[in-house]
């Protein structure tokens, strides 16, 4: 009789833990960032696929107007990212249009930066820069 009370205590005390893997459902990507121009916007967006980086099709974004460009170091956050890669990229706005112009190749001629860097002569490729979120990223840095 005692053995069969540990057996169901035992059990009935894991089964709430057998399906707790401790993996959180969503993490949260923010960071910095720095060496922007005063008074102009900053577009900051969180895409997941090259598909989606091509046409601009992000899955969370954060906008800092002009008027909010004042700070030497401004934060952004993105809450309720779910596990998968990502890349975060950013950009300033220079002649306030709220669009990320390109030139020749598809390489921006605005103001831009990646979490992770980017060099070459072309537009910059998702794969290159993609980054793994299978936890809170708290240091996705961007230094114009």
């Amino acid at each position: 009789m005692r053995s069969r009370w540990f057996f169901f205590t035992f059990v009935f005390a894991a089964a709430p833990l057998a399906g707790d893997e401790s993996v959180a459902d969503s993490f949260t990507v923010s960071g910095a960032i720095t060496g922007h121009a005063p008074d102009r916007p900053i577009h900051v967006a969180l895409y997941s696929s090259e598909v989606d980086f091509q046409h601009q099709r992000y899955e969370k974004s954060q906008r800092f107007k002009a008027d909010e460009v004042t700070a030497d170091t401004l934060r952004y956050r993105f809450s309720g990212v779910k596990r998968g890669y990502y890349m975060v990229a950013a950009f300033q706005d220079m002649n306030q249009d709220k669009v990320l112009n390109k030139g020749l190749f598809g390489r921006p001629t605005e103001p831009y930066r990646l979490y992770k860097p980017y060099v070459g002569l072309f537009r910059p490729k998702f794969s290159a820069c993609e980054f793994l979120v299978e936890c809170d990223v708290r240091d996705a840095d961007l230094e114009f």
